[in-house]
């Protein structure tokens, strides 16, 4: 699966108060995209334990954020009829396979798309493009190129020859009948010197782009109504899940290069002094399923921010078992989970983006422009509900909420003050310099096997790989 983040540009020049899906629904005169319903339906006899079980997966302030308000049996008398999702979610369905060669000169492979979805939020304007595409009876190291090559919004280098060093030698996407749709075109290296050239901005590859139509790269000189801007990295977020015949014999590097496919390449061997390496099992390995005994379980995750890896036995029927086992987990509960946390990064890059405009246009010598810049910093928190904002507070600060009411915020001097728990609360210490403070030590505990749990990317995910330098 790969998650596409992009943000949304306002319609210029009109008072369109449309939101973002109304206007690809406007624009989509083929009819590609279609609305995708909740499993909530009418009928009860439709609802799947698998998506009961992805329900009763999240909190209750999670459920509507994603689900949409309770409907209870008695009217509410304040709010009216019962608050829909904050997602809405469009799939097309006119691809139906995706045809790459990983390198010149190699055999085509052909994967099957299970769905292409483009997620749209409530008041924020980015939107995700979740595209799956699943295989049969593929070698470990094509799937490890595969992941590493594949998902690349645009090419980043090339070679002597002209050819995208980190891409997919050529992408295709099919239809039905085996036609092709469109093909990628990473060849073409004076086009993407050229745009960046004119318009400061990284085109997008044109089996991308045509995917995402009637969407339009907003410095493109291409008509559209919904127009977009590339958020994040050009790597786009990843989950893979693995199903191989033993997965004991994976050798300790290519462990690595599952968790770390986006900055590792498979070709390059491994820099064991490298801190992510040493301690990659202690940083993104969880094991509590993992036995390491022939009878199993054996199965793996690995998280290292941009990557969300399963891997596990293929002869393990759970493992399999789109109803009730891993794989209907996989593609429901950790699917749903990723796709929160990108968002929360995707929202807050947008954010981050309209200060940068709003502080590039402010005038500091006149009120007026200080009053609307005011104004236009409280109206971009709107896009913060309460899901967001209970995500966003600092451990700390939880942990600390049994000692009673938070302190009151005040406005920070000039000398910044140190903020640290002491004895459960939260207490302010003398002035500090301006420098940085090592954050303490946390001790995260052990899974009962003995593997550790899950820790942040120190790198934030965002590095690039040892060999993006070329």
């Amino acid at each position: 699966m790969l998650l596409w983040p992009l943000q949304l540009m306002p319609v210029e020049g009109e008072s369109d108060e449309r939101s973002h899906w109304q206007l690809l629904e406007a624009a989509d005169t083929e009819r590609l995209w279609q609305r995708v319903e909740d499993e909530f339906t009418a009928d009860p006899t439709q609802f799947q334990e698998r998506h009961y079980k992805e329900f009763v997966s999240f909190l209750p302030y999670v459920q509507r954020f994603l689900y949409g308000e309770s409907r209870g049996a008695r009217p509410r008398l304040n709010d009216g009829a019962p608050g829909e999702s904050a997602l809405r979610v469009y799939r097309r369905h006119d691809v139906a396979a995706l045809r790459v060669i990983l390198r010149e000169g190699d055999a085509p492979l052909t994967l099957k798309v299970a769905h292409i979805d483009l997620y749209f939020f409530d008041d924020v304007d980015v939107a995700l493009l979740n595209t799956e595409v699943m295989g049969d009876d593929v070698p470990l190291s094509t799937a490890l190129d595969l992941m590493y090559r594949f998902g690349r919004a645009y090419p980043t280098t090339w070679d002597e020859f002209g050819n995208g060093v980190h891409n997919t030698w050529s992408a295709e996407w099919l239809d039905a009948e085996g036609r092709v749709l469109v093909a990628s075109d990473s060849g073409n290296r004076a086009k993407y010197l050229e745009f960046a050239c004119q318009y400061r901005a990284a085109g997008t590859a044109a089996h991308w782009a045509w995917l995402v139509q009637p969407m339009v790269l907003d410095a493109a000189q291409d008509d559209g109504l919904l127009r977009y801007r590339q958020i994040a990295y050009h790597r786009m977020p990843l989950m893979a899940f693995l199903a191989l015949d033993d997965p004991r014999q994976i050798p300790d590097a290519d462990w690595v290069r599952l968790g770390l496919i986006a900055s590792v390449h498979p070709d390059e061997p491994m820099p064991h002094n490298d801190p992510d390496i040493t301690a990659f099992f202690a940083r993104y390995s969880f094991d509590r399923y993992w036995s390491g005994r022939s009878d199993g379980p054996n199965t793996r995750f690995l998280c290292s921010g941009r990557v969300l890896s399963v891997i596990g036995d293929a002869q393990s029927k759970y493992f399999l078992d789109t109803e009730r086992g891993l794989l209907g987990q996989f593609r429901h509960q950790y699917f749903m989970l990723f796709l929160i946390a990108h968002f929360h990064q995707a929202a807050l890059l947008v954010f981050s983006d309209r200060l940068v405009d709003a502080i590039h246009d402010l005038a500091c010598t006149r009120s007026q422009f200080l009053a609307a810049f005011s104004r236009a910093g409280a109206c971009e928190l709107r896009f913060l509900p309460a899901l967001h904002a209970s995500l966003l507070v600092q451990r700390a600060v939880r942990a600390s909420a049994h000692a009673g009411p938070a302190p009151r915020l005040r406005a920070p001097s000039r000398q910044r003050r140190a903020l640290c728990r002491v004895e459960g609360r939260i207490a302010r210490h003398e002035p500090v310099p301006r420098q940085r403070c090592p954050a303490p030590p946390v001790d995260l505990g052990a899974s009962p096997d003995g593997g550790h749990h899950l820790q942040p990317d120190r790198h934030g995910g965002d590095r690039l790989s040892r060999h993006e330098h070329h």
